[in-house]
């Protein structure tokens, strides 16, 4: 991996992360209609540390949008951030952040590529373990759905599931 898509898999697998599960759901109304503010400074943060980076990336590429869910027992939030383009394997298509807004609960989802180039939906818990269930739907509206209802079962999340492709 090569530094651009080094700082990129840190910034959507380990900050991201780290970050909403940090906020929970203050970090996740703070995106809505935000453009790609927060991950761009994320990516401002990485150009100060490393002179010899460069951000390829405009707050124009980090397209946002939200669904509500609404199930028997809650009213499950969902944010898709659309990435830009991955360079490589392991780098995302998309990043979801999860709210249930009667339990207050979050998780983080990723749409990766996998090494065979296709894409695979992804859990990053809070204890910051790599869940991976498979194939990915190829339309984002699809996607939105099966994230929806992993997001929904997550008491279900095993730990045998962990692992990467």
């Amino acid at each position: 991996m090569n530094t651009t898509s080094r700082i990129r898999y840190n910034i959507e697998q380990i900050l991201l992360p780290e970050m909403f599960y940090s906020n929970g759901a203050l970090m996740l109304f703070k995106m809505m209609g935000a453009q790609g503010d927060t991950i761009m400074t994320l990516y401002h943060q990485a150009e100060q540390k490393n002179s010899l980076y460069k951000c390829p990336y405009t707050e124009k590429e980090f397209l946002e949008s939200h669904i509500v869910y609404h199930t028997d027992d809650t009213s499950l939030l969902l944010l898709r951030i659309q990435m830009p383009e991955p360079e490589e394997p392991l780098l995302c298509r998309a990043i979801y952040l999860c709210f249930d807004q009667e339990s207050s609960d979050t998780m983080l989802f990723l749409s990766e590529q996998s090494l065979s180039g296709d894409y695979c939906l992804c859990a990053r818990p809070e204890d910051g373990t790599h869940v991976n269930f498979g194939s990915a739907p190829e339309r984002y509206t699809d996607e939105f759905d099966y994230t929806a209802d992993l997001f929904h079962s997550r008491a279900k999340i095993s730990p045998l599931q962990v692992g990467s492709f």
